[in-house]
């Protein structure tokens, strides 16, 4: 039986509104899953949610917030399991640090390196995540100065090399152009074959043949959840987007 990375129940966010309302699901180690929604359904809150960014409601009826089987993390702790790659991330790193200084800051959980200890298994392994993202030449460059598909892949090499269990991304087409976007999901299929993969996006064509599981959020809700095959079909999407969407943009063999 496999572990289980999420397991959530009846989970509530309160800001001055409820941005979640009482929200529950599983996610397992090596069911790449897709969490899906309009804008502002709830799913960056999801995100932080699982990276313990944004905390819920405690006394909700039935409440449970576990990541692997428990509720009592650290927040640094935690962050040594999970690889995040997100746009507030992303703008962190527009500066002149140089690209592998940025990856070797993911050791660190840190924007660069200060007064920190920089081994030579670190520097191996921040070199091997380069190669791995094809943007090995590019180490010297400053991150400032990276189209935003090198930098999406600088952020990815910065988050595996601590090896996560599973790696988070929120949008992560987001801001890239046709091309750089189909390349770019060409390396979430490699990276599917590394950890469990976690997406939050609006954007069908992020949904990989990889991605096993939909999560549908609508006003902060689940709207449904279950295997990719079966819920993404027009007839849902249409109800959770409210608009007509066609099967044939939905299964242009991506889906």
């Amino acid at each position: 039986m496999k572990s289980k990375i999420v397991e959530f129940r009846n989970l509530t966010v309160l800001r001055d509104r409820k941005i979640l309302n009482r929200v529950s699901f599983d996610i397992e180690e090596g069911c790449h899953t897709a969490i899906i929604g309009p804008n502002g359904s709830g799913k960056s809150t999801l995100i932080n949610l699982i990276t313990r960014n944004h905390y819920p409601l405690a006394d909700e009826p039935g409440y449970k917030m576990n990541i692997w089987g428990r509720d009592d993390w650290n927040v640094t702790e935690l962050k040594k399991l999970l690889g995040i790659v997100s746009d507030t991330l992303s703008r962190d790193f527009d500066e002149d640090i140089p690209v592998k200084e940025a990856v070797l800051s993911g050791f660190f959980s840190s924007v660069g390196l200060f007064h920190v200890k920089v081994t030579p298994k670190m520097k191996m392994l921040a070199d091997k995540n380069l190669r791995f993202m094809g943007i090995k030449k590019l180490e010297n460059e400053p991150a400032a100065a990276l189209s935003s598909g090198e930098k999406r892949k600088m952020l990815i090499a910065r988050a595996l090399v601590h090896a996560p269990k599973a790696l988070i991304l929120d949008e992560p087409s987001n801001g890239l152009d046709i091309i750089a976007a189909e390349k770019f999901r060409k390396t979430m299929r490699k990276l599917c074959k590394k950890t469990t993969v976690i997406i939050a996006t609006n954007d069908f064509f992020d949904i990989i043949p990889e991605i096993k599981k939909v999560i549908m959020l609508k006003d902060g809700k689940v709207f449904m959840q279950g295997a990719k095959q079966e819920l993404m079909t027009s007839k849902n999407l249409s109800k959770l987007f409210g608009g007509k969407i066609s099967a044939d943009l939905i299964n242009r063999g991506r889906a």
